[in-house]
Order: structure tokens, then sequence, then C-alpha cells
């Protein structure tokens, strides 16, 4: 199970051309708020996730209260939140989360790797090419390619692989883990300039525009922890004291095809009254196939307002956008992606706490 992007495996087949049709998550009720409402994290839930009170109080009972959302006019990207209450200290999942290697494990992942800081090549070492995308990758044109990459890339499969060696597959492994390395590379040096473009389709695609976008769409980032917010996007050029980060690569069964991702985590730890609030984001640098971008926001944060000051909430959000298809079964498909959504969130937040729970008692 892979609480980064577990939600990714029930999204690719049914929300590629997701459409889900704009929800209310962003208006404020008139009404007066109940004490229920008037809590923290209460207040935020119900400002920005459209959380009524019958939500809340299903939440305090130790429920996961699931929701969808949509930014109207954005038909391929997708929001997906959960919240769940919890009594776990925060400092396990931090833990936890710096195993990324260990924490991410389950059947989908065929393959991962934590990158050094500073990243070095043998980081890489154990990735390998699928056979389909090898096949691709020898095919592959500006405009017409079956893998994302940009044409600098695809020139370079052209011109440094033997295509007539009978190690070919191995020369497109190694070239495939050079162009990782060096991306990753000056991705760290220049942050959002480094990310480039996908040139599989007719239209090119600028990553951090995507990124930018996905940004934009999430005001309730902005309003919940805004100096974390602010360190992603000015990565690496701004300073956030408590945070800390590091990048991985993965290999993942995922639809038709194994995505290779990269990933950058950021791990931000506040002080909040006489606590902590823990706050770990995940941002999608590069994918192989399907997703244009990726952002997902975990946050353990304690109850303020409430009768028990010991309470704890695991939040989860995040915002997928995919590739866009078209077709008759649009509508068929907005239906299997919110259902099979719903049930991804809830099954990922029984298994982390489980999980949790079991770091906890072998401690």
């Amino acid at each position: 199970m892979k609480p980064l992007s577990f939600i990714r495996l029930f999204l690719v087949f049914t929300a590629l051309a997701l459409s889900i049709q704009p929800s209310h998550a962003y208006a404020e009720r008139s009404a007066g708020a109940s004490p229920v409402m008037a809590r923290k994290p209460h207040q935020f839930l119900q400002r920005y996730l459209d959380f009524s009170e019958k939500d809340l109080m299903k939440m305090e009972k130790g429920k996961v209260v699931v929701k969808l959302f949509e930014k109207g006019g954005v038909e391929n990207e997708v929001g997906a939140f959960g919240v769940v209450r919890v009594d776990i200290p925060k400092e396990v999942l931090i833990k936890q989360f710096r195993d990324i290697e260990t924490f991410t494990a389950s059947d989908a992942v065929k393959q991962i790797g934590k990158f050094s800081n500073p990243p070095c090549r043998e980081d890489l070492q154990t990735l390998t090419v699928d056979e389909k995308d090898i096949r691709d990758l020898k095919k592959c044109k500006p405009g017409h390619c079956k893998m994302k990459i940009d044409t600098a890339a695809m020139k370079r499969f052209q011109t440094e692989v033997d295509w007539s060696s009978p190690d070919y597959r191995e020369h497109v492994t190694t070239l495939m883990r050079q162009i990782l390395f060096d991306y990753v590379t000056d991705y760290l040096k220049r942050g959002n300039a480094a990310l480039g473009e996908y040139h599989d389709q007719e239209q090119p695609l600028r990553i951090a525009d995507v990124f930018q976008e996905i940004v934009q769409n999430s005001p309730y980032l902005a309003e919940y922890v805004p100096e974390l917010l602010t360190y992603i996007r000015d990565f690496p050029h701004g300073d956030l004291p408590g945070v800390e980060s590091f990048l991985y690569w993965s290999k993942e069964e995922v639809g038709l095809k194994p995505v290779i991702n990269v990933f950058h985590v950021f791990m931000y730890t506040r002080e909040q009254g006489e606590g902590e609030e823990v706050f770990i984001a995940t941002k999608q640098i590069y994918a192989s196939h399907y997703f244009e971008g990726f952002l997902s926001f975990t946050a353990f944060v304690d109850e303020v307002g409430g009768d028990n000051p010991t309470a704890s909430y695991l939040m989860y959000l995040n915002r997928s956008r995919f590739d866009q298809l078209k077709g008759a079964l649009k509508g068929v498909i907005v239906t299997l992606a919110k259902g099979k959504v719903r049930k991804g969130v809830k099954k990922y937040f029984r298994e982390v706490r489980e999980r949790l729970k079991a770091d906890l008692i072998l401690e």
C-alpha cells in the first residue's frame, strides 16, 4: 500500500478522462457555526472542503470521511480528500516517511529508490525500463510518442542507442537512468525552471505550468500552511526552519503500463500552541505515463478549541491531473471513478492507521 499515490492506482482506468462537476467546496456557509464547527481543524474543513456538521460528527466518532471535489473547467484534474481521528504520536509518521521505500511497499510498486543527498547515479541502479516502453522509445518522435519525454531525450534515444546491438535493451535502460539523474540534479539546482516539457503529444506541456495550476486550484493549502506552499514553489531559493526534503523514484504498475515516477517529498514540523503540527507534501516532478501533474498533502494536527486537547486528526489530500482522453463512455467513466476514489481513500486510511499503530507497538 502506497500512501503517497495509493489513490492513483484506482484512477487510471477510470479517471484519465474525468470531468467531475464542480462542488461547493470553496463556498462558505452563511449559517451560524455549531460548537463542533467552531473548533480547529473543523473550521478549515467546513470552509474549504464543504464539511457539514454531520460529516464532522462522523469524524469525531473515528470514522473516515471522504470528499471528492473538482475545479470547474478543468476536465482532467481530480481532487480527493480524507480525514480520520487518530491517537498516534506525530513523530511516528515522520519516521515512517523517512523510510519511504518501506512505507510505500505494495504489490503495485515494482521498483523504488530514494535519492542520496546529493544524488548519485547508483541511486537508479535498480531501475529497469519495461519492454513495451523500450519498443515505444525506438519509434518516438516529437508529438507522437507513447512515453512522456522531451524532444532532446527522444533524440538521445535515437542517436546514442545502438538499436542493432543484441544488448540494446541494456543501452536504453542505462540512458534512461542517466537522463533521470541529470534531470534530478538540475532540478535540485534550479527548481521548477528545470522541470522542462513533455513532447509526447502535438501540444507541448510545460510541467511547471501544470504544477502552478494545481497549486492555484488548491487555495486551502495557502490558507492552512502558506509558508510551506511558498517554500515548495520557490525551492531551492527559500528557507524554512523545520522542513526537510528528499527525492525518490518508483516504478509502479498503473493501468496498462508501468509508470516511472520521480517525487519530491517535503516534511515540515511547526509549533502550534503547546504542541506541533506535521505536514508532508509530495510533488511529482516526472511521470512516464498518464499523469501530467500530482500534488499530495498529508497533515497531522491537533484539535484546538475542543474538549479533548489530546485529539489528533490525520488528513490526506491530493490533486492529480491526467492525460485527457475522449470518447462516448466519458459519462460512465466519471461514475466509476467517483466510486473507486472514495473506496480507495477509505482503504488508504485504514491501512495507514494500522501501519502507524503497528510501528508504535514495536517501539
